[in-house]
Protein backbone atom coordinates (compact mmCIF):
# COMPACT_ATOMS: atom_id res chain seq x y z
CA UNK A 1 0.00 0.00 0.00
CA UNK A 2 2.48 2.36 1.26
CA UNK A 3 4.80 1.64 -2.31
CA UNK A 4 1.50 2.69 -4.44
CA UNK A 5 0.89 5.67 -2.42
CA UNK A 6 4.23 6.89 -3.07
CA UNK A 7 4.13 5.94 -6.35
CA UNK A 8 0.86 7.60 -7.11
CA UNK A 9 1.63 10.95 -5.59
CA UNK A 10 5.47 10.79 -7.48
CA UNK A 11 4.54 9.57 -10.91
CA UNK A 12 2.00 10.90 -13.20
CA UNK A 13 -0.16 7.86 -15.53
CA UNK A 14 0.65 5.22 -12.94
CA UNK A 15 -1.75 2.83 -13.53
CA UNK A 16 -2.78 0.73 -10.40
CA UNK A 17 -4.41 -2.60 -10.63
CA UNK A 18 -6.96 -1.37 -7.60
CA UNK A 19 -8.99 -4.71 -8.15
CA UNK A 20 -5.84 -6.55 -6.93
CA UNK A 21 -5.74 -4.03 -3.63
CA UNK A 22 -9.03 -4.39 -2.54
CA UNK A 23 -9.16 -7.67 -2.71
CA UNK A 24 -6.55 -7.79 0.14
CA UNK A 25 -8.69 -6.25 2.36
CA UNK A 26 -12.20 -7.27 3.86
CA UNK A 27 -13.48 -4.29 4.89
CA UNK A 28 -13.53 -3.07 1.10
CA UNK A 29 -16.12 -4.03 -1.56
CA UNK A 30 -13.71 -5.82 -4.35
CA UNK A 31 -16.87 -4.86 -6.78
CA UNK A 32 -16.08 -1.05 -6.62
CA UNK A 33 -14.78 -0.63 -10.18
CA UNK A 34 -13.30 2.96 -10.09
CA UNK A 35 -9.95 4.19 -10.32
CA UNK A 36 -7.67 4.67 -7.24
CA UNK A 37 -5.75 7.64 -6.78
CA UNK A 38 -3.17 8.52 -4.05
CA UNK A 39 -6.07 9.75 -1.49
CA UNK A 40 -7.91 6.36 -1.81
CA UNK A 41 -4.74 4.59 -0.80
CA UNK A 42 -4.41 7.14 1.79
CA UNK A 43 -7.57 5.98 3.29
CA UNK A 44 -6.56 2.01 2.86
CA UNK A 45 -3.64 2.96 4.53
CA UNK A 46 -5.28 4.60 7.88
CA UNK A 47 -7.52 1.48 7.71
CA UNK A 48 -4.94 -0.72 7.64
CA UNK A 49 -2.75 1.57 10.44
CA UNK A 50 -5.60 0.97 12.79
CA UNK A 51 -6.39 -2.88 12.43
CA UNK A 52 -2.54 -3.20 13.41
CA UNK A 53 -3.34 -0.40 16.41
CA UNK A 54 -6.16 -3.20 17.70
CA UNK A 55 -3.74 -5.61 17.57
CA UNK A 56 -1.18 -3.92 19.45
CA UNK A 57 -3.75 -3.24 22.24
CA UNK A 58 -4.63 -6.86 21.78
CA UNK A 59 -0.99 -8.37 22.62
CA UNK A 60 -0.75 -5.89 25.26
CA UNK A 61 -4.45 -8.08 27.20
CA UNK A 62 -2.78 -11.12 26.18
CA UNK A 63 0.70 -10.36 27.78
CA UNK A 64 -1.18 -9.05 30.97
CA UNK A 65 -3.37 -12.33 31.19
CA UNK A 66 0.38 -14.41 30.34
CA UNK A 67 1.43 -12.43 33.29
CA UNK A 68 -1.18 -12.98 35.79
CA UNK A 69 -1.28 -16.83 35.09
CA UNK A 70 2.34 -17.01 35.32
CA UNK A 71 2.10 -15.47 39.00
CA UNK A 72 -1.25 -17.79 39.65
CA UNK A 73 0.64 -20.84 39.12
CA UNK A 74 3.60 -19.61 41.15
CA UNK A 75 1.32 -19.22 44.09
CA UNK A 76 -0.22 -22.57 43.57
CA UNK A 77 2.63 -23.80 43.56
CA UNK A 78 3.99 -22.27 47.03
CA UNK A 79 0.63 -23.59 48.41
CA UNK A 80 1.89 -27.28 47.52
CA UNK A 81 4.74 -26.59 49.33
CA UNK A 82 5.17 -27.75 53.65
CA UNK A 83 6.12 -24.61 55.31
CA UNK A 84 10.10 -25.10 55.30
CA UNK A 85 10.23 -25.70 51.37
CA UNK A 86 7.99 -22.59 50.72
CA UNK A 87 10.29 -20.38 52.45
CA UNK A 88 13.39 -21.60 49.93
CA UNK A 89 11.18 -21.04 47.25
CA UNK A 90 10.01 -17.87 47.69
CA UNK A 91 13.66 -16.38 49.02
CA UNK A 92 14.98 -18.38 45.53
CA UNK A 93 12.27 -15.85 44.03
CA UNK A 94 13.31 -13.00 45.30
CA UNK A 95 17.03 -13.60 44.51
CA UNK A 96 15.92 -14.11 41.02
CA UNK A 97 13.93 -11.11 40.49
CA UNK A 98 17.11 -9.13 42.37
CA UNK A 99 19.30 -10.67 39.81
CA UNK A 100 17.12 -9.50 36.91
CA UNK A 101 17.53 -6.50 37.53
CA UNK A 102 21.03 -6.05 37.99
CA UNK A 103 21.81 -5.18 34.46
CA UNK A 104 24.21 -2.41 32.15
CA UNK A 105 22.35 1.04 31.86
CA UNK A 106 19.61 0.77 29.16
CA UNK A 107 19.53 3.98 26.60
CA UNK A 108 16.01 5.14 25.71
CA UNK A 109 14.83 3.63 23.01
CA UNK A 110 15.53 5.74 19.27
CA UNK A 111 17.68 8.11 21.71
CA UNK A 112 21.32 9.11 19.80
CA UNK A 113 22.79 7.54 23.00
CA UNK A 114 21.32 3.78 21.44
CA UNK A 115 21.57 4.92 18.31
CA UNK A 116 24.86 5.15 18.52
CA UNK A 117 25.39 1.98 20.20
CA UNK A 118 23.76 0.30 17.83
CA UNK A 119 25.80 1.93 15.41
CA UNK A 120 29.05 0.67 17.26
CA UNK A 121 28.14 -2.68 18.19
CA UNK A 122 25.51 -3.90 15.66
CA UNK A 123 27.12 -2.20 12.55
CA UNK A 124 30.84 -2.25 14.04
CA UNK A 125 31.29 1.24 13.17
CA UNK A 126 33.10 4.04 14.78
CA UNK A 127 30.72 5.88 17.21
CA UNK A 128 32.76 9.29 16.48
CA UNK A 129 31.70 8.98 12.92
CA UNK A 130 28.31 8.19 13.52
CA UNK A 131 25.89 9.50 10.88
CA UNK A 132 21.96 9.24 10.38
CA UNK A 133 21.15 9.09 7.04
CA UNK A 134 24.11 6.14 6.74
CA UNK A 135 22.50 4.65 9.42
CA UNK A 136 18.70 4.87 8.11
CA UNK A 137 20.05 3.05 4.67
CA UNK A 138 21.82 0.13 6.77
CA UNK A 139 18.81 -0.55 8.60
CA UNK A 140 16.22 0.04 5.42
CA UNK A 141 17.16 -3.61 4.90
CA UNK A 142 14.16 -3.80 2.30
CA UNK A 143 15.46 -0.72 0.48
CA UNK A 144 11.91 0.92 0.51
CA UNK A 145 13.05 3.85 1.83
CA UNK A 146 11.64 3.46 4.98
CA UNK A 147 11.96 1.83 8.45
CA UNK A 148 9.10 -0.36 9.08
CA UNK A 149 8.36 -2.01 12.57
CA UNK A 150 10.12 -5.23 11.89
CA UNK A 151 13.47 -3.36 11.10
CA UNK A 152 12.68 -0.70 13.82
CA UNK A 153 12.71 -3.36 16.87
CA UNK A 154 15.47 -5.33 15.01
CA UNK A 155 17.73 -2.06 16.60
CA UNK A 156 16.75 -2.78 19.90
CA UNK A 157 18.31 -6.58 20.49
CA UNK A 158 21.45 -5.18 21.73
CA UNK A 159 19.62 -2.97 24.46
CA UNK A 160 17.40 -6.25 25.18
CA UNK A 161 20.27 -8.34 25.67
CA UNK A 162 21.28 -6.41 28.48
CA UNK A 163 18.77 -7.53 30.34
CA UNK A 164 17.61 -10.93 28.97
CA UNK A 165 19.32 -14.07 28.45
CA UNK A 166 18.11 -17.04 27.42
CA UNK A 167 20.30 -19.39 29.29
CA UNK A 168 19.29 -17.36 32.40
CA UNK A 169 16.20 -18.77 34.37
CA UNK A 170 15.01 -15.26 35.56
CA UNK A 171 15.01 -13.99 32.43
CA UNK A 172 11.50 -14.35 30.75
CA UNK A 173 11.71 -14.46 26.92
CA UNK A 174 8.17 -13.27 26.57
CA UNK A 175 8.76 -10.46 28.39
CA UNK A 176 11.75 -9.66 26.00
CA UNK A 177 9.41 -9.30 23.42
CA UNK A 178 6.68 -7.17 24.78
CA UNK A 179 9.41 -5.17 26.16
CA UNK A 180 10.52 -4.98 22.34
CA UNK A 181 7.34 -4.02 21.57
CA UNK A 182 7.26 -1.27 23.76
CA UNK A 183 10.25 0.27 22.51
CA UNK A 184 8.98 0.42 19.21
CA UNK A 185 5.67 2.17 20.15
CA UNK A 186 7.73 4.54 21.83
CA UNK A 187 9.74 5.50 19.04
CA UNK A 188 7.17 5.58 16.84
CA UNK A 189 5.08 7.79 19.09
CA UNK A 190 7.64 10.37 18.94
CA UNK A 191 9.23 10.13 15.74
CA UNK A 192 6.27 9.03 13.25
CA UNK A 193 5.22 12.16 12.53
CA UNK A 194 2.14 11.43 10.15
CA UNK A 195 1.43 7.97 12.02
CA UNK A 196 1.42 5.61 9.63
CA UNK A 197 3.54 3.49 11.42
CA UNK A 198 6.43 3.77 9.31
CA UNK A 199 9.34 5.88 9.55
CA UNK A 200 10.20 8.08 6.58
CA UNK A 201 13.94 9.22 6.18
CA UNK A 202 12.43 13.02 6.98
CA UNK A 203 11.12 12.18 10.33
CA UNK A 204 14.32 10.09 11.16
CA UNK A 205 16.74 13.10 10.59
CA UNK A 206 14.49 15.53 12.44
CA UNK A 207 14.26 12.90 15.68
CA UNK A 208 18.18 12.83 15.34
Amino acid sequence: LIKAKMDATMEENVQIDHMSLLKQFEHLDPQNQHTFEARDLELLIQAATKDLENYDAARHEEFKRYEMLKEHERREYLKSLDEEKRKMEEARYEEMKKKHKEHPKINVPGSMDQLKEAWEETDGLDPNEFNPKTFFKLHDTNEDGVLDEQELEALFTKELEKVYDPKNEEDDMVEMEEERKLMREHVMKNVDSNHDRLVTLEEFLKST
